[in-house]
This record gives C-alpha cells, sequence and structure tokens, in this order.
C-alpha cells in the first residue's frame, strides 16, 4: 500500500514474544494509546514490548492507533510503517488534528529519507517537519523522533551541521540514556550522516563506537541493526581512514539472517559495497555488487533505482565509458524526478553529471551542473561543488593559454578544499585531477597542496612537460648534468663519483629506454678485455642503485632503462614538448581556440625545458654529440614553427619576444636572428633589426670564425634606410 490509500486492515505486528512479556504488566500496559501522551507514557512505563502488546490487543482503526502502529512497525519495517502513518495522516486530515499530521509527517520523512522509499507528498510533509523549530532538551520517545525527521531532512536539504549540534549531541546523549535501545539507536541512525559536519573527528569516533554498543544489543531486532550498519557507510564513505571499517560494516549486514523486510537494506548493502569498490578503482568488485544489487531492486524503494544508475554511472567513467556514464546519469536524474525527489536532493547526481561532462570534455555544460548542485546545497555540503567549478573553470582557461586567469581559478579551488580536506575532487576521474595539479604546479598556483593530493592518490603525471611533478628521481641534461631527488639537488658527499655520473650520462645520450649493455659497458670501458667491461657495468649498477635507489635504473634481457614512473628527464620532456608543437602546427592541421591555448603553453614548456645544449658548454664525449646536435636542431624548429605561427597572426611583438628568449639559450642559431630580423623589419623597427644582424654577425665570427650566410645578409640588405 504504497500510494496513500485509506484501507482499514490492521497492520501485523511480529514479536509475539514481546507482547506475552508485556501483558503481564498490568491493566494500563494492555490499553491502547489513543493519542500522543498515552502512546508516550506507555513507551516510558513498558517500552516497545508494552507498545506491541497493547495493539496487538486493540484491532480498531483509530487515527492514533494508526499512528502508533506505524511507530511500533518502523523497528521491522519501515514499508509496513508507511503503510500506517498513511493511514493515520489521511484520517488527521479529516478530522483536522495538527498534532497528529506533524508526528505522522515526522514519519513518512523519514520513510522516504531513511529507507528510500516514495517521496510521494514529501514537499508538504517536509515543511511541516521543517516548522518544529529547535527541539527542547529531551530524550522522550517523541521528543526524538520529530529530531530525527528534523535531522535527516537537513541531511536532504544541506543544511550546515553547525546548526544542528543541539540535536546531534542530543542523539548523542539518547545512547547513554535509560531508553528503549531501539528508540535510542534510530535517533542516532538520523544523525549519522551529519556527524562529520558538526562534530570533530574524536566525537564523531566515540559517536560511532557508543551506536555500535546499542546496535549489539540483544533488545535491538535485525532490521534496525542492518539499518545502523547501512547508514554508518553511507555516513563515513568519504573518510578514507574508514575504508576497513565500513567494509566490515557491510559484512555484519551479510551475517543477519536472511527476512523480507532485509531486501531493501541488502541492496543499499550491495550499492555501498560498489560505491567503496569504485573508489579504489576495481571495476570488477563494482560491476559485481551492482548485479547483485539490480536483482534485488524492488519498486517500493524507488530511491534504489536511481542510486544503481548513478554507480552504473561511475563504474562507465571508470572503464573508461563516458557516453555510457551520461546515459545512466540521466536515467538517474529522470528516475529521481519522476519520483517527487525535492530538487534539492538532485544535487548528487548533478554533481556526477559534471564529472560525466569533464571527461566528455564539455567544461562548460559540467561548470553549470557543478554550480547548480551547490545552489541547491547550503554551507560546507556545498563547498565540495563550488571546489568543482573553480578546477574545472581552471582547467578551462589553462586550455585556452589564459594562465592569470586558470592560476587564480585554482588558488581559489584549492583554498575551498584545503577547509574540508577534499584531496579526492574528481573522485572517478584520477586523470582530470592529475591534469588539475600538473596546471598547479606549472603556474605556481598553491602547489603545496597540489603535490599533497598527488602523493594521497597516487596521481600520474599527464605531461611529461610539467618538470615541477614531484617525481622521486630527476635528471636535468639539458645546459649541464644535475641530479635530483625529492625536489632537492643530489649531494655526493666529499667527491662526486665521476664514472657513475658517466653512465648516467651515456644512458641518457643512448635513450634512456632500452639502452644495448653491452654497447654501453664498450663505450665506458673502451680498452677492457674479454668480460671486464660487463662487469664492470654489473659493478657500477650495483653501486648506482645503492646511491639512487633499486629501481632507478632496471636491466631486463641485457637492456637498461630508467624507471618512467619513477624518473624523469629532461631529454624526454622536451622532445615530448617539442613533438607536440610539431603536431599543433603541422601543414593541413587548423588550430581551433584549444590548440591555440596548448600552443602558448607549450611555447612556455620548450623554454623552461631546453636551459642550454645537451649535457652544457664543457667537452662533451663523442657519444653525446648525435643526442646534442639532434635536440638543437628540434628546438630551432619549434621556435622557428610557433615564431611562424604568431606572425601570421599578426603578432609581432610576441613573435620577438620569443626569437629573444630563445636566443639567450643558443646564440649561435643563425635562422632564429634570420626570423627576428624579419620581425623587426615587419614591425618598422629597422634600426631594432640592424642590431640583430650586428650581434648574429659578431658571435658567429668570434665562437665560430664564420660569416653569416648569403640569405641573413640578403635580409639585411632589404632593411629600409640602411
Amino acid at each position: 500500500m504504497l500510494g496513500g490509500s485509506s484501507s482499514t486492515r490492521p497492520m501485523p505486528i511480529r514479536r509475539p514474544e514481546l507482547r506475552v512479556a508485556a501483558a503481564s504488566g498490568g491493566a494500563m500496559l494492555r490499553m491502547a494509546p489513543r493519542d500522543a501522551v498515552g502512546g508516550e507514557r506507555l513507551l516510558e512505563q513498558g517500552g516497545l514490548a508494552a507498545l506491541h502488546a497493547a495493539l496487538a490487543e486493540d484491532a480498531g482503526d483509530d487515527d492514533w492507533l494508526q499512528f502508533w502502529r506505524g511507530y511500533a512497525l518502523q523497528f521491522e519495517d519501515l514499508t509496513l510503517a508507511r503503510e500506517a502513518w498513511l493511514r493515520a495522516e489521511a484520517g488527521f486530515e479529516r478530522s483536522g488534528e495538527e498534532a497528529g499530521l506533524t508526528l505522522a509527517a515526522c514519519g513518512l520523512v523519514q520513510c522516504a529519507l531513511m529507507d528510500s522509499l516514495s517521496y510521494a507528498g514529501f514537499d508538504a510533509r517536509a515543511e511541516r517537519v521543517a516548522r518544529l523549530g529547535p527541539e527542547a532538551v529531551s530524550t522522550r520517545p517523541l521528543a526524538l523522533f520529530r529530531r530525527s525527521a528534523r535531522i535527516l531532512l537537513a541531511v536532504e536539504r544541506r543544511v550546515s551541521g553547525e546548526r544542528l549540534i543541539d540535536d546531534i549531541e542530543q542523539a548523542f546523549t539518547a545512547l547513554g540514556a535509560d531508553i528503549e535501545p531501539e528508540i535510542a539507536l534510530r535517533g542516532a541512525i538520523a544523525a549519522l550522516p551529519m556527524l562529520g559536519l558538526g562534530l570533530d573527528r574524536v566525537r564523531v569516533d566515540d559517536f560511532v563506537q557508543v551506536g555500535a554498543r546499542v546496535a549489539a544489543s540483544p533488545r535491538v531486532g535485525a532490521y534496525s541493526r542492518a539499518l545502523w550498519h547501512v547508514t554508518v557507510v553511507e555516513a563515513r564513505f568519504y573518510d578514507a581512514s574508514w575504508s576497513a571499517r565500513l567494509h566490515g560494516e557491510l559484512d555484519a549486514v551479510d551475517r543477519l539472517p536472511d527476512a523480507p523486510p532485509l531486501g531493501p537494506l541488502r541492496v543499499r548493502g550491495h550499492l555501498l559495497r560498489a560505491a567503496l569498490a569504485l573508489g579504489t578503482g576495481d571495476a570488477r568488485l563494482g560491476r559485481s555488487s551492482l548485479d547483485a544489487a539490480h536483482a534485488l531492486l524492488n519498486p517500493a524503494h524507488p530511491r534504489d533505482y536511481w542510486q544503481f544508475h548513478f554507480y552504473s554511472s561511475r563504474h562507465a567513467l571508470l572503464t573508461g565509458e563516458p557516453e555510457k556514464a551520461l546515459e545512466h546519469a540521466t536515467v538517474c536524474l529522470r528516475k529521481q524526478i519522476d519520483a517527487n525527489v525535492p530538487e534539492v536532493g538532485t544535487s548528487t547526481i548533478r554533481m556526477q553529471l559534471g564529472h560525466v561532462l569533464v571527461a566528455l570534455d564539455r567544461l562548460d555544460e559540467a561548470v553549470a551542473a557543478y554550480a547548480r548542485a551547490g545552489e541547491l546545497s547550503e554551507g560546507a555540503q556545498a563547498t565540495p561543488c563550488l571546489v568543482h567549478v573553480h578546477l574545472t573553470r581552471a582547467l578551462q582557461r589553462w586550455r585556452a593559454g589564459a594562465r592569470d586567469e586558470a592560476r587564480a581559478e585554482l588558488i581559489g579551488g584549492f583554498a575551498q578544499a584545503r577547509g574540508i580536506a577534499l584531496t579526492h575532487f574528481y573522485r572517478a576521474l584520477p586523470a582530470a585531477a592529475a591534469h588539475v595539479c600538473a596546471a598547479a604546479l606549472d603556474l605556481d598556483a598553491d602547489a603545496e597542496f597540489a603535490r599533497r593530493v598527488i602523493e594521497a592518490r597516487s596521481l600520474t603525471s599527464p605531461d611529461l612537460g610539467i618538470a615541477r611533478w614531484p617525481w622521486p628521481l630527476r635528471l636535468r641534461a639539458l645546459g649541464g648534468f644535475a641530479i635530483e631527488r625529492e625536489g632537492e639537488p643530489f649531494r655526493f658527499g666529499r667527491k662526486a663519483p665521476k664514472r657513475m655520473l658517466d653512465l648516467l650520462r651515456a644512458v641518457v645520450a643512448l635513450g634512456g629506454r632500452q639502452v644495448d649493455g653491452a654497447r654501453l659497458a664498450a663505450l665506458m670501458w673502451p680498452d677492457a678485455e674479454g668480460d671486464e667491461a660487463r662487469d664492470a657495468l654489473k659493478a657500477m649498477l650495483h653501486r648506482l642503485r645503492a646511491l639512487l635507489g633499486p629501481n632507478v635504473l632496471a636491466v631486463r634481457d641485457g637492456q637498461l632503462s630508467f624507471d618512467e614512473r619513477r624518473v624523469w628527464i629532461d631529454t624526454w620532456a622536451f622532445e615530448h614538448v617539442s613533438g607536440r608543437v610539431e603536431s599543433l602546427l603541422a601543414p593541413g592541421h587548423t588550430l581551433d581556440a584549444a590548440d591555440a591555448g596548448e600552443l602558448e603553453h607549450r611555447r612556455v614548456q620548450v623554454l623552461a625545458l631546453y636551459r642550454g645544449h645537451f649535457l652544457g658548454e664543457a667537452d662533451v664525449p663523442a657519444w653525446a654529440l648525435p643526442l646534442r646536435d639532434r635536440l638543437r636542431a628540434r628546438f630551432v624548429r619549434a621556435i622557428e614553427a610557433m615564431g611562424h605561427a604568431l606572425e601570421r597572426r599578426g603578432r609581432h611583438e610576441s613573435a620577438i619576444a620569443l626569437y629573444r628568449a630563445a636566443l639567450e639559450q643558443d646564440n649561435l642559431a643563425e635562422e632564429l636572428y634570420q626570423r627576428l630580423i624579419e620581425c623587426h623589419v615587419a614591425s618598422g623597427e629597422p634600426a631594432q633589426a640592424l642590431n640583430a644582424y650586428r650581434r648574429c654577425r659578431e658571435l658567429l665570427s668570434i665562437v665560430l670564425g664564420l660569416k653569416p650566410s648569403a640569405r641573413t645578409e640578403a635580409l639585411v640588405a632589404r632593411i629600409p634606410g640602411r
């Protein structure tokens, strides 16, 4: 009976053993309650056993009898309790009994929010509950009942926990009061979702510990115990320190006797296990848990349907199916609307829609989804929504090359994330989180918090061009050779081991990946005979690992490779970045807004990475020359290509700045002098063009003993007024 029928069929009352025990307690305890005062007095004198016994002896259809039947049944099956409260509500409406209507509303609100039952008529009932105002300090049954409804409504409306601190404290106090354990536990269950918003970590732990002892009492039934376990998981889901405990709570639900009223709670248990699995990236367990939940779904519990689609959307994101994720998220929102869920209750799925839209690179729509979720929330519960608004805008600005705007958005988003210790933004999108952290490091926008997030989530760098990513070991070979460990220059002690450094340089010069060991040994020990070079290499590798770590260089099938998860090399990064420049400016490729933003970003990276020629200006071994020449030529080509692109868009000043910055790194690159001269001429700056020519001529003469090429002289000959 889920639609509000006013049928007079009596509600089934279980627990015959309690009824018999209470029946001997005197005539008073056998009188069924006909008002609020009588029922509460019966509970206080004989507990739930007395209430069950009295109701079992009176099959009448009085409105207050129906209310108290619902009250008794809520501890065994909220579905049955809802039927009784609907009958009571219909009767109270006919009689105009305001106190009864309010109490029925409290019960029906709890049915919707505590056990996933229908939201039909929810808004009107919620307004009655909201008008109750703060509850007086009391552990009487109906005071706790009203307080539970108020707290749950606050959770649904995403109200700040600070406004409910007194209610939470009273729920805590009731756990230790001399009242029926199930009544006290039900108040604690209602308060669980608000704990982290109203109590500090120590008080939260105390609350759950005391509640667990009450839940384990033999006077608490299986239904209430299961409801406690699943609500603990829902309430503490986002606290990583609770992960193992949460699985234990779900295991406890699985061990409870198999009974029909527990079916919906088992569904929630499966959905929560799926959520935990998806949070750790376990797609297999997530899928099997979702399948187990799907087999038990019941139309009487519509929330389970939309949560199934919500977590199916999460699963699709995890498995790289964003279009499928969007389908599930859309179905979830539609089912919430069909079930008359108040719009404020749609904030969570709107956040998920935002994540899906980020995965689909529809960032404008994602920002709108996050912003709407924030508008529907209040206080601390709105903060995660606003964090994602800032961070998604930051991604947009960063990709568009608007570095100052991106930095401002990152700082704003990280400041809010710090305030609630939110390191798991974009929880199901680690790649998006990694891009946000990469942008923060690149722009020096609260880099400390970005590094904390990377460490907490073991994020993988999305771009080798981000030199500030917290790699365990960095090797810099452009402009000189240096080693950095954990972001600091590596110190060898009194004397640097030259042979070991030569070995590292040689591995880098030969590409750093799958370097032939025999070739390397021959380069390092050319005069060794027989197996001496191989043995020397083996000994040197042993020393190298002892000094820098066991995972620096791996040897497989006679080939050496740096561990790319732990070691960053600037030559790798430079080749990656210059490769992206070549792709973006390839003939026939038209730059869109995103490409133009990336090109601006890559321009900064190229100049930051190429700090000079491979191994610097010292004597360079012959085996290093091929890579040195190749990287130098690639640097010049990248600068020329980016400069040409700027010139074609009429940005001559930017092109001039680029050429000058590049010439600081390679002051003998005649090709760049030629571009600089042409740019100055196009900008109407003949004197500057001549200055560039004179510098080119002097440096070529002094360093290389050469004259400028015929092409350079021809360019100078065309300078106006020369």
